[in-house]
């Protein structure tokens, strides 16, 4: 009896113990309060329990940094409108973010292949079934997590387009650049930005061969433009593992990999996970 009750106390003690214990490092991304940026901010919260926090509706990303520190981590889309951001605890307002405006450069590009710029009615249903998935697939918040938000360039090459340049194809105008574009020679090693699980990998109309991976909380990567996959549906993968390589599939003008980095559904700017060196 003594020996069950000693083993309860010591599993009590553990898993107390654990609540207190610093889940991941999140001093990247840093604080980047602009379209297309990064909320990132601290919070004192003196409970054992995970903190009821909202913003805009949504449960942010939540690191545990200290016995009753957190970070509260949210990405602002490209086309956020309000000029303050609310942070709720309980539905009651903490925290007031103000949005800093922030100009993009405007990028002119020429495709050759005119059924990537615009489809032939064969190819609308295809479009539009991809574009369900990926709806669906950006909507992933998983349990996972990680013990640092630092990622790794996923390979190497020159930045030929930024994250959220205003983009016009063939002289039109198009939605901002989702991602961060590394132009690279075909067959290129990509690898995994992050540790995390690959939760979709395909064959896509606009992307070419594309891998989605899932970091937990909200958090995804995907790559693009892919000459080759080398990794399965549901496989877990690390941190510069390769993942496969650069290719020219899709909608593109020469080899590249198309890199995004996704939160809660919105895409962010993927270099503000990187080192402020790298």
């Amino acid at each position: 009896m003594k020996n069950k009750t000693l083993i309860f106390l010591l599993t009590l003690l553990i898993s107390c113990v654990s609540l207190f214990q610093p889940l991941q490092n999140c001093e990247i991304p840093a604080h980047s309060p602009f379209p297309g940026g990064i909320i990132n901010v601290d919070f004192t919260y003196e409970e054992i329990t995970k903190p009821n926090i909202s913003v805009q509706g949504k449960v942010p990303f939540l690191c545990k940094v200290g016995s009753y520190q957190w970070k509260i981590i949210y990405p602002i889309s490209l086309e956020e409108k309000n000029s303050k951001i609310q942070i709720k605890l309980d539905n009651k307002v903490i925290q007031e973010i103000t949005i800093v405006p922030k100009n993009y450069r405007v990028s002119k590009i020429e495709i050759a292949n005119l059924e990537m710029v615009t489809p032939p009615k064969k190819s609308l249903e295809r479009i539009e079934n991809e574009s369900k998935i990926l709806k669906e697939t950006v909507k992933t918040v998983s349990q996972m997590t990680q013990s640092s938000l630092k990622m790794e360039l996923p390979t190497l090459g020159i930045i030929s387009s930024e994250f959220g340049v205003k983009r016009f194809i063939n002289g039109k105008p198009r939605s901002p650049h989702s991602g961060t574009d590394i132009a690279a020679p075909t067959g290129t090693d990509v690898r995994a930005a992050l540790n995390g699980k690959v939760m979709l990998i395909g064959n896509f109309y606009y992307a070419g061969n594309v891998i989605y991976i899932d970091h937990g909380q909200g958090l995804l990567t995907s790559y693009s433009h892919l000459e080759k996959i080398k990794v399965t549906k549901g496989q877990k993968v690390l941190q510069n593992q390769i993942i496969g390589s650069v290719g020219k599939t899709g909608r593109v003008t020469g080899p590249h990999l198309h890199w995004q980095t996704i939160l809660l559904g919105t895409n962010i700017d993927p270099t503000l996970f990187l080192n402020s060196n790298t």
